[in-house]
């Protein structure tokens, strides 16, 4: 019960420190009007996730 709800609350926290390091990144195109706020979280995605993507490769040819 108690790794339950370790995995839970962490599951949690990453979720809310990912919520909020997302939009950093493009916070300067929604501050300067450059792109709507849609837009922005769209870009914000879409370059998380291809950072992601990276990250895994990327480890994958160090762990060889």
């Amino acid at each position: 019960m108690v790794a339950i709800a370790l995995f839970l609350a962490t599951c949690f926290l990453a979720y809310s420190n990912g919520a909020n390091d997302n939009f950093k990144g493009v916070a300067s195109l929604y501050g300067s009007k450059a792109a709507g706020y849609r837009v922005s979280i769209a870009w914000a995605t879409v370059t998380t996730f291809a950072g992601a993507i990276t990250a895994i490769f990327l480890a994958q040819a160090l762990l060889k």
